[in-house]
């Protein structure tokens, strides 16, 4: 049975070391490993196929008990290789590969692309920021100015210049 593996994100190769001596754990408690192809770093663990096959993964992702503390853990080891790398492009859940060959081919095939894209990033994190308003608990005048608010909020993000929206 070929080895699956499932992809955090991909950092630049001078950054194996610190990501190898961390040991993270990752889904399905695997350890993350790095894969190097070129200049590029791949961020993988190894999962079990009966789980994390396409027909099995596309089931399960109905299942939010299932899902939530596996998306949670995909979230927490690329905040971890953030930390480590410095600059990453985190991947988003059940990017599966066949092996690690398949994992270096992706890396082969999109070499440009991914290396500028990481260059694009050097220096820069991105942060989204959630609202959320427990209803009918507030009295109507307060629940309209916050509503007002946020939508003050909302328009000045829409026309904010890339970069600070």
């Amino acid at each position: 049975m070929i080895e699956l593996r499932y992809l955090y994100a991909i950092a630049s190769a001078r950054t194996s070391a610190p990501i190898a001596s961390k040991q993270l754990r990752g889904i399905e408690g695997g350890r993350v490993e790095p894969i190097v192809e070129g200049a590029l770093l791949a961020a993988t663990s190894v999962v079990p196929a009966s789980e994390y096959e396409e027909g099995p993964l596309n089931e399960r992702l109905q299942d939010l008990a299932w899902l939530a503390p596996r998306a949670a853990l995909h979230q927490e080891v690329n905040a971890q290789l953030l930390e480590l790398a410095g600059t990453v492009l985190p991947l988003s859940f059940g990017a599966i590969y066949r092996g690690a060959a398949g994992v270096r081919a992706l890396l082969r095939s999109r070499a440009e692309d991914l290396q500028q894209r990481l260059s694009a990033l050097e220096g820069r994190t991105e942060w989204i920021v959630a609202v959320e308003r427990a209803t009918g608990l507030e009295d109507p005048g307060a629940a309209a100015a916050e509503d007002a608010a946020l939508r003050a909020l909302d328009a000045e993000i829409a026309s904010a210049a890339p970069g600070r929206a």
